[in-house]
């Protein structure tokens, strides 16, 4: 169940594999791809081989077609993935779908962005989450987890894709 959907008339992953249209989309995806490697890596998102949580759409009404993407599901992130402080783990979380071509421009821009974010700007966003929805020892985890992540990010990457910089 999507509560709410990105944009009209998405297709998960799952209902694209193996038609015509997929070798199209991988083409195009490779950008948002990679960039979402590095988020994903970052909260160590261990939901995203399910190709039913990407999202897709060809804009056909833009000039040059678009492609619309959205990955979703991070319920098997931070506080579920990083029990007994495995947020010290440098894995990485592949690209997805998988046959992908790695962009390195995308995953450094979206790692700098990460590492840009100021450490108070995320404590704050973790801070407000409501003790009634998270409790505060999986919201110190959370934010533990975030912060060091966020210092490490490139070099757990590298270990992956050594031409990140």
């Amino acid at each position: 169940m999507i509560s709410a959907v990105p944009f009209a008339n998405p297709f998960t992953w799952y209902q694209i594999e193996g038609t015509a249209v997929q070798s199209r989309l991988i083409r195009d995806m490779a950008s948002a791809a990679s960039a979402m490697t590095a988020f994903d890596t970052w909260v160590s998102n261990l939901d995203r081989r399910y190709p039913g949580n990407l999202l897709v759409r060809e804009d056909v009404t833009s000039s040059p077609v678009r492609v619309q993407v959205a990955y979703i599901d991070y319920a098997s992130s931070m506080s579920r993935a990083w029990q007994d402080e495995a947020w010290r783990n440098a894995d990485v979380v592949g690209l997805f779908p998988p046959d992908i071509m790695f962009d390195l421009a995308s995953a450094a821009e979206s790692v700098g962005r990460i590492e840009k974010l100021p450490d108070g700007q995320i404590r704050e966003v973790v801070t407000r989450i409501p003790e009634s929805f998270l409790h505060a020892d999986s919201r110190e985890l959370i934010l533990a987890g975030l912060l060091d992540r966020k210092q490490r990010l490139l070099s757990i990457l590298q270990t992956v894709y050594p031409g990140l910089r």
